[in-house]
């Protein structure tokens, strides 16, 4: 919100937020179950979560025609006990005498990876202050300036033929947005996500953006 007259601003923020191995364990049964259903759907079957076989119920069924597969999700990171040995032998026992498909599909949570780049914070913000100012930013204020550049996530790290470092990922960057003269004027500050696909090469003096390939800024919180 920003009310010109009052001088009065709000400042959006964003906080990019990765999800902790130990919550995803947490909840990696049913995403194995939610990731199965859609999969089998797909292929044209009836998916049936929690059902009763017998005397006990499994995880999920999957029905096609008279074809039927039952789903029991275990987690590879933790052994069974003799109860659920016996239960899951008992419900393996009562599939086979139905004619009916046993998939055991074992649950393991993705294993984090750590890509990092020394200093790559200052290494973008250094290239778009001085060589490639994004348009983007220079249209919100009559002068834009970058605060800082955090948060970054390296999602995809690749080495060229010729020895360059092609790398993709995402941040956020804070500016700051004046209006009117410096000494009399409103200034604000506001900070966007912003994804970025660039070349960069090792040189003597540190890290060095070659080319930038592509840089999107989300600025829509900005005039929301």
């Amino acid at each position: 919100y920003r009310d010109w007259n009052t001088k009065q601003f709000t400042l959006s923020i964003y906080n990019i937020m990765n999800i902790r191995p130990e919550i995803i364990a947490q909840h990696l049964h049913n995403m194995v179950i939610s990731q199965l259903s859609f999969d089998y759907s797909k292929k044209g079957y009836e998916m049936q979560k929690e059902e009763k076989l017998g005397d006990y119920t499994v995880d999920l069924v999957a029905r096609k025609g008279e074809e039927c597969i039952v789903f029991e999700i275990k987690s590879l990171n933790k052994k069974m006990t003799l109860k659920e040995k016996a239960k899951f032998k008992k419900i393996n026992s009562y599939i086979k005498s139905h004619g009916y498909k046993l998939h055991v599909v074992f649950a393991r949570p993705p294993k984090e990876k750590e890509i990092e780049i020394w200093d790559i914070e200052n290494v973008l913000s250094e290239y778009l202050t001085h060589h490639d100012f994004p348009d983007k930013l220079v249209t919100l204020s009559s002068n834009t300036s970058i605060e800082e550049i955090a948060d970054i996530e390296i999602e995809k790290l690749q080495v060229t033929k010729n020895g360059h470092i092609q790398v993709q990922g995402s941040g956020l960057i804070g500016v700051e947005l004046q209006y009117g003269p410096e000494s009399d004027g409103y200034t604000m500050y506001e900070s966007f996500p912003f994804d970025f696909d660039i070349i960069i090469k090792n040189t003597e003096d540190g890290f060095k953006i070659e080319e930038m390939i592509t840089l999107e800024i989300d600025t829509s919180s900005f005039f929301n």
